[in-house]
């Protein structure tokens, strides 16, 4: 059996579920929702048409919108609670490492991991270079860089824990 793949434009789509049933939109215009639903995209939107095809009649294309922002408001917040627990997570290891260890650069040694691992000399030396320049930094938490660069001394602290 062969696919036929039918073009469809948002606006087809609307008037194939305004022809199902759907109440039109009370709170969006027809070129807000045509937008909102091609953001979204038709492929994706369908899928949250299926929640409401058991009684077409008493929904409206609103509710489907409604139901898209509450699923990306759901999403949104289980990221910020999985973003919240991995920051705990790599704290808790790094206080347990350091139990451990009396070297608190050991993340940058070589011997710290189990397959050959060979860190940029960039990621070290970027915090020797006090240049601003964005385009050129790579590191993401500069202020961590300039609290060290302000109150350690570079050099002192690689030939002591980087030397090897």
């Amino acid at each position: 059996m062969k696919y036929n793949y039918k073009s469809l434009t948002v606006q087809s789509y609307l008037d194939s579920l305004y022809q199902d049933g759907f109440k039109t939109s009370t709170t969006l215009s027809d070129e807000m929702l045509e937008k909102n639903i091609s953001d979204i995209g038709i492929f994706k939107f369908k899928g949250y048409v299926k929640a409401f095809r058991d009684d077409v009649s008493k929904y409206s294309i609103d509710d489907i919108v409604k139901l898209y922002k509450a699923d990306r408001d759901i999403s949104a917040e289980f990221f910020k609670l999985s973003s919240k627990i991995e920051i705990k997570l790599k704290s808790h290891l790094i206080d347990i490492v350091y139990r451990y260890i009396s070297n608190p650069f050991f993340y940058l040694l070589k011997s710290s991991y189990i397959e050959d691992f060979k860190i940029g000399d960039e990621s070290i030396y970027d915090w020797e270079v006090q240049n601003r320049n964005s385009k050129q930094k790579s590191e993401i938490y500069l202020h961590y860089r300039d609290y060290y660069l302000a109150n350690y001394d570079f050099e002192s602290n690689k030939k002591e824990y980087l030397a090897k």
